[in-house]
């Protein structure tokens, strides 16, 4: 060895000095001693800080289920926060009433693995019941903490007695911060509720984790959570700490079945992570393309989400038609063209076969004023106020190319006035794959856990297109975003065209359609799903009894509750009060919510008079809310008629959406 060097300093620290910009990140394997016998980092700099007694095996991921559990009414205390492997190996800690610093002590105890709770709503909020409003309302909060360093996206932490917190989409990490203000340790807990959207108990048994006795045993326990403080507390920890085990397993099997699809999950913020992992498998952040600068206030006008309209208000008898689109977003993503290769031109005076003729087509349409004929009338429009409506006139707005076309052929006074055009020179179909994932869902079982795996990453591609928080989204596409939700409306126009009487519409849900008559619906394009009783994309229709309207998204019957906003256990217990309400002739009526918990981030307010909190913050409490009978702003009342009339006239353009303008 050249004498220059033999006389090197070989102590950790020197070591590291020397390594290039490029080595010198922090190793991801757990160190081997201090320094590491593997890499010669010392122990602090490794991603991975292995503790005594809880080293595990090469390339083994430990879970950790967590949940909390409290006691009493009005104050209710919360005073169990409990851990469980799967494996059985617990951790606990209790106290008459747990602090904030007792409870972020207790996570960066656990060992290393990865640690996920169900529904952590309650946990967080009686966690953080110590810090100041301020603290709580701007870690609930992560757009007030959001700064940019270096056009990155950054989220400033909250610190609290020498902890660093944050908060991000159901993800909560603490951090230990050494004398610098440094991270020293940290402990992430992720809410994986969004991968199952159901009960813990529901989620257990589709994916097959616990017995029926098990589950009863758990039900029970459940329904004594208001009367925990006259429960033996040993029984009431082997309680939290079996939901924490089943819990730990459960996300091992939903990590297993995304793994037996070929999906990685690099995050576990729910059916988003999974289509970020199917996107990412397709390539699809390499393929996007933004358009002209020119057209980009054209697609923030012409974005829009579901449509929710009703023409009828009040009771309806059956015989009833229920149609639904099988997986509509999926279906048209599967549709949509590469953005790559292909050329945007601007006209000033379209056609409606140059509209029809091009790969995509974004109209700018208007509606001169003609007395309102018709049930339903063609195009959403934004208004100040962020309301969605359809209105029969309106100076102007955009939409995609089928919805411009099939919503001509309702109010033919429509006219184009203006349209950016797309038009590709290939046949790729960035998207091609999701039918694929459509057919494996139907083999292994449309309500399975695993039949689940292959709906929440497809259904969730929308959202990934649209998404506008965390760090810069890596597949936002306004373009491609508003061409799926365009062409799911353009298809429920056409159901619209098919009724032989367009007021037998009773209700417009995004891909569902209620309806007086059956309908005759066309088939959609075969995507390799034609061998299947109901293929992608197509319409699945059931015939009900008669059903009550209440508003838009909200209505029961002899069919499934649909109760948008308010939950539909809720909607049923209150049927006979709002039916009621409705034949007394009231304008509204008070829906009995229960006991309901109130957590920080409705608890918390902010004003110019500073941040204040609610009496109810972290409390069990009766609710109530309140629900009228009034279709505004999407609607007008008929008098003497339980049909709801359309606006006749919109005096202002239709408005674009914001956050694609920033996008």
């Amino acid at each position: 060895m050249p004498d220059s060097q033999q006389d090197e300093p070989n102590t950790p620290d020197e070591i590291v000095k020397r390594l290039s910009p490029v080595s010198r990140k922090r190793p991801e394997h757990s160190p081997l001693g201090d320094p590491c016998a593997k890499c010669g980092y010392p122990a602090r700099r490794h991603r991975k800080r292995a503790r005594p007694g809880h080293e595990l095996p090469k390339g083994v991921i430990r879970i950790i289920g967590l949940d909390g559990e409290g006691q009493g009414r009005d104050p209710h205390v919360y005073n169990l926060l409990a851990a469980c492997d799967e494996e059985g190996i617990t951790w606990s800690t209790s106290a008459p009433s747990l602090s904030a610093v007792q409870c972020f002590e207790f996570l960066l105890s656990l060992p290393q693995g990865t640690i996920v709770a169900f529904s952590f709503g309650y946990d967080i909020t009686k966690i953080l019941t110590d810090l100041p409003d301020r603290k709580i309302h701007k870690l609930l909060h992560p757009e007030e903490r959001r700064r940019v360093i270096h056009d990155k996206v950054r989220y400033r932490m909250v610190k609290h007695e020498g902890y660093g917190l944050n908060w991000m989409n159901g993800k909560l990490s603490v951090h230990r911060l050494n004398e610098e203000g440094r991270i020293a340790q940290t402990a992430i807990v992720w809410d994986i509720w969004r991968f199952f959207q159901s009960r813990f108990t529901k989620a257990l048994t589709d994916w097959g984790i616990a017995t029926e006795e098990q589950l009863a045993w758990m039900v029970s326990m459940k329904e004594k959570r208001g009367s925990f403080s006259e429960e033996d507390p040993e029984e009431v920890k082997r309680y939290c700490l079996d939901e924490c085990g089943k819990l730990a397993k459960l996300f091992r099997e939903l990590l297993n079945a995304h793994s037996d699809a070929g999906l990685v999950l690099q995050s576990y913020y729910g059916a988003g992570s999974t289509s970020a992992a199917l996107l990412k498998k397709m390539g699809i952040r390499e393929l996007r393309r933004t358009g002209p600068k020119e057209a980009k206030h054209a697609v923030a006008c012409g974005f829009f989400g579901g449509w929710f309209e009703d023409s009828w208000l009040g009771p309806v008898n059956g015989p009833l038609y229920d149609a639904d689109i099988s997986s509509a977003y999926p279906y048209h993503a599967s549709q949509l063209p590469c953005l790559d290769h292909g050329i945007w031109s601007h006209d000033s005076g379209p056609r409606d076969c140059d509209i029809g003729s091009a790969t995509l087509a974004l109209v700018r349409w208007t509606l001169p004023y003609v007395e309102p004929i018709g049930a339903w009338a063609p195009f959403p429009v934004r208004t100040k106020e962020g309301s969605i409506i359809h209105p029969w006139s309106c100076p102007g707005g955009w939409v995609w190319g089928k919805e411009y076309l099939n919503g001509k052929k309702l109010c033919p006074h429509a006219k184009a006035v203006e349209t950016w055009f797309y038009h590709t020179v290939c046949d790729c179909r960035p998207f091609g794959t999701l039918p694929e994932y459509y057919l494996e869902r139907i083999r292994v079982g449309k309500n399975t856990g695993r039949g689940k795996v292959f709906k929440l990453g497809p259904n969730g591609v929308y959202g990934k297109l649209a998404q506008t928080v965390g760090h810069a989204p890596p597949f936002q596409s306004f373009i491609w975003a508003s061409v799926i939700t365009s062409n799911t409306r353009a298809q429920a126009l056409e159901a619209i065209l098919a009724a032989r009487d367009p007021w037998s519409i009773l209700a417009v849900a995004t891909d569902g359609i209620l309806s007086r008559e059956r309908l005759e619906l066309p088939r959609p394009v075969d995507t390799g799903t034609y061998g299947l009783e109901f293929p992608l994309g197509g319409w699945e229709q059931t015939t009900e009894g008669g059903r009550f309207l209440v508003r838009p998204g909200i209505s029961f019957g002899e069919g499934k509750t649909k109760a948008r906003g308010y939950g539909v256990r809720n909607i049923d217990a209150q049927r006979d009060c709002i039916v009621q309400a409705w034949n007394h002739g009231h304008e509204w009526c008070v829906i009995d919510d229960g006991d309901r918990f109130f957590g920080a981030s409705e608890s918390i307010g902010k004003s110019q008079h500073g941040y204040t909190r609610s009496e109810n913050y972290g409390e069990w409490k009766r609710s109530f809310a309140f629900m009228n009978f009034d279709p505004a702003p999407k609607r007008v009342r008929i008098p003497d008629n339980n049909r709801l009339g359309l606006i006749p006239h919109w005096p202002e353009e239709s408005l674009p959406y914001e956050p694609a303008l920033l996008g």
